[in-house]
């Protein structure tokens, strides 16, 4: 039976929100487990259902499972976690019912773009809006076209 779950040693009780891209997931059973049905017994799947590679390993005198994603997992996604019914405890006996754990992978909140100085948005801001009208000027006229700007917002 399973006494505890939790990942980077927060609990896996409810849907974790913000959770480390390298997850390390600890399971606390509540007798010893048979050591052969533990790495064929977990799953841990992203939300369109795809496999992700993980290292299993048994620990604290066989009654704990330890998790580990092989690779970094993405940013922003969700993930399921299932224990099956034939994992085993050292006496023989298969989990009574599935075990499912959901946790929600962190924001990538790097940056993206290069930091500009003032001047250079600027700059940017000047260049974008220059082009805004080199683009939609009427051909004879020299004027912007009412409809262009139209089309651009839409």
């Amino acid at each position: 039976m399973l006494q505890t779950a939790t990942l980077n040693n927060t609990s896996l009780s409810s849907t974790l929100l913000n959770a480390s891209i390298k997850p390390q997931i600890k399971l606390n059973f509540s007798q010893p487990l048979k050591v052969s049905t533990a790495a064929a017994s977990v799953t841990l799947r992203d939300n369109i259902g795809n496999s992700v590679p993980v290292l299993v390993s048994v620990t604290n005198g066989d009654s704990a499972i330890l998790i580990q994603s092989v690779n970094a997992l993405v940013y922003l996604t969700q993930y399921n976690l299932t224990i099956a019914t034939n994992l085993q405890s050292a006496s023989g006996g298969n989990l009574q019912s599935a075990v499912e754990k959901k946790f929600v992978t962190h924001l990538d909140s790097s940056r993206k773009f290069p930091m500009l100085t003032d001047e250079q948005l600027l700059d940017k801001i000047q260049q974008q809006t220059l082009k805004y009208f080199w683009d939609f000027a009427h051909p004879s006229s020299g004027m912007i076209r009412e409809e262009a700007s139209m089309h651009r917002i839409l």
